[in-house]
């Protein structure tokens, strides 16, 4: 393990050191496992978001090849360039 050093409030370290002691636990026991919880949640969320998007480019790329057929059209850059700054605007989300 490695030390870091955060800077909590004093009604944070209050909370925590309650729930320690109600879970019979330490301080330190408790904020890891919470930290856990947390990057656990966090990685599902940008799971989730990075499947959201990729269902939206699947969609996008359906539209355009029941409009245009199997393949896009050259002479389309900017609906393409449209598209491109739409997906990183998503992406850009936070």
């Amino acid at each position: 393990m490695e030390r870091v050093q955060v800077l909590l409030t004093h009604e944070q370290v209050l909370r925590l050191r309650e729930l320690a002691r109600r879970q019979g636990t330490s301080v330190s026991a408790l904020v890891r496992e919470m930290i856990e919880e947390g990057l656990a949640r966090w990685a599902e969320t940008q799971k989730a978001r990075r499947a959201r998007l990729l269902r939206r480019i699947r969609a996008e790329r359906e539209a355009l090849q029941a409009r245009y057929g199997p393949r896009l059209p050259t002479w389309q850059p900017e609906m393409l360039h449209r598209l491109r700054e739409e997906r990183l605007h998503d992406l850009m989300r936070p």
